[in-house]
């Protein structure tokens, strides 16, 4: 496990993102196992995350600052919920849905991206079929509880597992307080997912944000790569900001922030792959044109992701918990997650706002 403390931070409070973590799950690998069982991180990778210490710098007016009620400094006793923990550790609920079809990117168009991000590519052609934005929240709406997903902390088999009802809701027991560690979430059929997660210091209820999985199965992206998922993770970001048309996400909640870039430290595999807002793979693009990105075949152990626009600072999601990746402290505008072979990392998600002007006066 990895643990860290919170310093100063802030929350979202008051929005949901089941719309925004959905579109990011929209990567697949053809004949990929989803009952992989996961290894040890290598070594090699551990100086990444180093497991993620402190919370995050940046609170401001957004970032993870911010949320609907304008954020603020987030106490870590408000995070989750008002439940004191018990003596026998923290409850953490939350719920699994099936990724609608509709949003799946495996079609690309642009420029030379295939070739500066290794090796030749043809771009895909634009077959209509993708959701776009107009069809997001509908196929999300739609979307369906996954009963019987197996749900574990990964490397640490004191906390007991759980499976998800028919509902696709879950509750563990038993959780540390204030600590970074990774769920796995596995089911026959679907792709396994690993989600990096900060507990809070009260019982934590997520259900709200549901984690979504995909059939596994399909076709392969067309990104002109060969990607294993088998011996190899693949991580999946977002980037938000509060605003937007109520077709992009949930009643308006949340927006694109394009021009935003990411980075990967240590760097590993290919990426990142930026998904614009019909789906598809815009191999030109140097940062986001919609809200998710996409790294492949990252070989295992911790990494962070650092992002950056001059316009706005993109920082962690702390509310009701650290559900999408571990706050870390330095570098600033950053990330940590984990990677393991056979696993999807993610979503990740950063809350961006838009970054404080300072105003010189003469004093006069």
């Amino acid at each position: 496990m990895f643990h860290s403390e919170r310093h100063g931070m802030t929350t979202l409070r008051g929005a949901t993102l089941a719309h925004v973590t959905a579109v990011a799950t929209v990567v697949f690998v053809a004949g990929c196992s989803s009952t992989t069982t996961p290894g040890a991180p290598e070594a090699g990778a551990e100086a990444g995350a180093a497991g993620a210490t402190g919370g995050s710098a940046g609170a401001g007016a957004g970032g993870k600052a911010g949320g609907g009620a304008g954020g603020g400094a987030g106490g870590a006793a408000k995070d989750g919920g008002a439940d004191a923990p018990s003596s026998q550790g923290l409850r953490l609920q939350m719920r699994v849905t099936i990724l609608p079809q509709a949003l799946v990117a495996v079609h690309s168009v642009g420029g030379d991206g295939g070739a500066r991000h290794g090796g030749e590519r043809d771009a895909g052609e634009k077959d209509g079929a993708t959701a776009g934005d107009g069809g997001i929240a509908a196929a999300l709406g739609a979307a369906m509880p996954l009963p019987g997903v197996e749900v574990c902390v990964y490397q640490d088999s004191s906390i007991p597992c759980a499976t998800t009802q028919a509902d696709g809701s879950f509750t563990m027991t038993g959780l540390p307080m204030r600590t970074n560690l990774a769920l796995t979430l596995k089911k026959s059929g679907y792709y396994s997912y690993l989600l990096p997660i900060q507990t809070a210091s009260a019982d934590m209820d997520g259900r709200s944000n549901p984690a979504q999985m995909a059939p596994s199965g399909g076709p392969a992206p067309d990104l002109g790569i060969a990607v294993d998922l088998q011996n190899k993770g693949l991580i999946q970001i977002v980037a938000i900001a509060f605003g937007g048309t109520a077709a992009m996400v949930d009643a308006g909640a949340f927006t694109t922030v394009p021009g935003t870039k990411v980075s990967l430290s240590p760097m590993s595999g290919n990426g990142p792959y930026f998904i614009n807002g019909s789906d598809e793979f815009d191999l030109s693009a140097t940062s986001f044109v919609g809200i998710a990105a996409n790294y492949y075949n990252v070989a295992a152990g911790n990494y962070t992701l650092t992002f950056s626009n001059p316009g706005f600072d993109c920082e962690p999601v702390l509310f009701p918990f650290g559900q999408f990746g571990w706050p870390l402290t330095t570098p600033a505008h950053s990330i940590g997650v984990l990677v393991v072979p056979g696993y999807i990392t993610g979503s990740v998600v950063a809350l961006c706002s838009k970054a404080a002007t300072i105003v010189a006066t003469d004093g006069g």
